[in-house]
């Protein structure tokens, strides 16, 4: 059984990676406007994005205080920004721009406390091939594409169950986790509950990268996903 870490030095990518990486699980729903911007918290080193039905936690090198910063402006951030001669100047849009993320452009509401979301602790089913289920997972949302409303896909650990998720976080979270740094990827879910309905097919799925970056992933309905199941490497 693993304990989660809330707390980290950082995972050593550039923030506006870290900071892109969090923005797809960004709300985007106007009416939630604290999940409109992205935590950056300085006391656990994190930066925490979610949208109600997943949650990601980025070990970060946070500094100053606690915040949550809008969202709206973290596509215009590069990728990997130019530090120009003259950085004392801070002349550059490049600059201007990081400048202002750091800052914050806070969001005033209070953001939810995510410790009571990410599961204190949690039981290892197997490692993921992560280039293999990203290729998979292309070749199925392209594939049904056209489909109305959540594209389900099935996630196992050699058979032990299948847990229903939406394709498109799990693409999502894959991809977080690769930009932040991480290689290998575990999949847990929290330990069996005291009901007999807690079964690791009903809890949240829990990515884990080698670099302490995580997302959790709400179940679906079972009676939505089709075609053979995403299988984790039993270890």
């Amino acid at each position: 059984m693993t304990k989660n870490m809330t707390t980290a030095a950082g995972t050593g990518a550039p923030l506006p990676i870290l900071i892109k990486a969090a923005a797809r699980f960004v709300s985007k729903d106007p009416s939630r406007r604290v999940l409109n911007g992205i935590l950056l918290d300085a006391e656990n080193k994190v930066l925490v994005a979610t949208d109600g039905r997943r949650i990601i936690v980025i070990p970060a090198k946070v500094r100053g205080k606690t915040r949550t910063i809008a969202a709206h402006n973290i596509k215009e951030i590069p990728a990997k920004p130019a530090v120009p001669r003259g950085w004392g100047n801070r002349g550059s849009e490049a600059e201007k721009r990081i400048r202002a993320i750091k800052k914050g452009n806070p969001i005033r509401d209070s953001f939810p406390n995510w410790k009571m979301v990410v599961p204190a602790e949690t039981v290892k089913h197997g490692t993921l091939d992560v280039a293999a289920s990203m290729g998979r997972l292309a070749t199925e949302i392209e594939a049904r594409k056209d489909t109305a409303g959540t594209i389900w896909v099935l996630v196992s650990a050699k058979g032990l169950f299948r847990t229903p998720l939406d394709a498109r976080f799990l693409m999502d979270a894959l991809k977080s986790l690769v930009d932040t740094g991480a290689t290998d990827v575990t999949y847990e879910t929290s330990p069996p509950g005291r009901y007999e309905w807690e079964k690791p097919e009903t809890m949240p799925a829990v990515l884990r990268g080698d670099n302490g970056t995580l997302a959790v992933i709400m179940p679906g309905n079972a009676g939505g996903a089709s075609g053979e199941p995403l299988v984790f490497q039993q270890e």
